[in-house]
């Protein structure tokens, strides 16, 4: 029989895995084809802008991947 600690290690299990899985599938079917679209038109922004939309994707996307970056933190 199994105990209650196990119950709720494996609640929260299936709870991450889905989390996991809905920002893994905003990243790339969301995020990743409107940054590319965005990138395309960076010759024509300001570089500030270019730089914050480039940190804001870069920083997000490791958070998501390997679990550390900037998004991670907040």
């Amino acid at each position: 029989m199994e105990d209650e600690n196990t119950k709720t290690s494996i609640a929260h299990m299936g709870e991450s895995a889905a989390i996991g899985l809905l920002l893994f599938l905003l990243l790339n079917f969301l995020l990743t084809p409107g940054y590319e679209n965005t990138k395309k038109g960076f010759k024509d922004m300001n570089t500030i802008n270019v730089l914050l939309t480039d940190l804001g994707y870069k920083s997000f996307k490791p958070a998501v991947d390997s679990f550390y970056g900037p998004i991670n933190i907040i």
